[in-house]
């Protein structure tokens, strides 16, 4: 199954990164187009916070969206916004009015987005003490999609509704709002982190038990997906290792490549079809490029080519021997290992290539 890639942005990403990013500089922008299809998504807190003043004093706002749009494009990325859902009327429904604001002046620009409303409901308490459940939400994007049919917008795709992961009332607040809204949202999407970053420990980062733990989400995001809305796509809308912006000297180290690369192969073999990395720059400790705007190297094959990802998770050398259908294809090796002292710890991870070859 192909993969497509995915980038999120954190909320200074797009107030202050996005101002001194070296956008001339065509290695930073070509970088997140290296995965097929992909898609760049604002995340929180900037989607609880953004707002659009009434023209012409959106001048600030208007031009952040400028920018990331323009990044967008110049990169090949499609770009996703997710709109304010705390905006709310007295009686707790969707004030839709700031959204209209925003569409009209996304309108006028020609801009080619799709939507969110939203990010992470389950928290909307506990985080603004707002209280919205499952079945409000859902209504929520009933109407939003009703202001994106009546808008330039109407062929513009709609996601949602970005829950945290699946436990206890976050999964009762899924299947509610699938019932009252799951109909007018192209895929479903949810979050996932394996560990708090606060306390993570490398044993964790190395550890089978704690990779395991993401086939256990994803199974009960799907049942209860099957269950409501039957054959709607299962898009995991924001993901990396820890949450609370990482594990400091951990999430931007050798050590996390472990999880990622875990996620991607089972996401691919489990159906969920788009991973969307969190983030791309701007915040906590796993983001995917430096201080310095300085991207990983990533190498560049064709839309049809495999790739084959091994994680050797113990302490001795393990060789590799793919199947026969493969004997007599050309092979690229990529040996990446952490250098230097600090080991598993090390946040430089040189990729040692080899020449070419064939399968056997």
């Amino acid at each position: 199954m192909a993969l497509p890639g995915a980038v999120c942005f954190s909320e200074s990403s797009t107030k202050k990164s996005l101002r001194t990013a070296p956008t001339q500089r065509p290695m930073f922008l070509v970088q997140p187009c290296l995965f097929w299809n992909s898609v760049c998504r604002p995340g929180w807190p900037l989607t609880h916070r953004f707002t659009c003043l009434r023209l012409p004093s959106a001048r600030t706002k208007g031009s952040s969206v400028d920018m990331l749009y323009s990044f967008a494009k110049c990169s090949r990325l499609d770009l996703i916004f997710s709109l304010n859902a705390l905006l709310r009327t007295p009686d707790l429904r969707w004030n839709s009015s700031n959204a209209q604001l925003l569409l009209s002046y996304c309108s006028s620009k020609g801009y080619n987005i799709s939507w969110e409303l939203g990010n992470e409901p389950n928290s909307f308490w506990k985080k603004a003490h707002i209280p919205v459940n499952g079945t409000q939400l859902g209504e929520d994007f009933v109407e939003l999609h009703k202001l994106l049919q009546r808008s330039a917008f109407q062929n513009a795709k709609l996601y949602g509704p970005d829950i945290g992961q699946p436990r206890g009332k976050t999964v009762k607040l899924l299947r509610s709002f699938l019932k009252a809204g799951g109909e007018v949202i192209d895929s479903l999407t949810w979050h996932h982190y394996y560990l708090n970053g606060r306390v993570a420990t490398k044993e964790d980062f190395l550890s089978s038990d704690v990779l395991d733990t993401f086939i256990l989400s994803v199974q009960k995001i799907l049942k209860v997906t099957k269950e409501m809305t039957p054959g709607k796509k299962v898009w995991l809308g924001e993901t990396s290792s820890a949450y609370g912006g990482g594990a400091p000297l951990l999430s931007n180290t050798f050590a996390a490549g472990f999880m990622w690369l875990d996620k991607l192969g089972l996401s691919a073999q489990m159906g969920i079809e788009v991973v969307m990395r969190q983030v791309f720059f701007g915040a906590g400790n796993y983001h995917l490029v430096d201080e310095n705007f300085e991207p990983l190297p990533v190498p560049r094959y064709q839309e049809g080519d495999l790739t084959l990802y091994v994680l050797n998770l113990h302490n001795v050398t393990k060789h590799l021997k793919l199947p026969s259908p493969l004997f007599s294809k050309p092979v690229d090796k990529y040996l990446l290992k952490p250098s230097g002292p600090d080991g598993v710890l090390s946040k430089i991870c040189p990729a040692e290539r080899s020449d070419p070859e064939d399968g056997g």
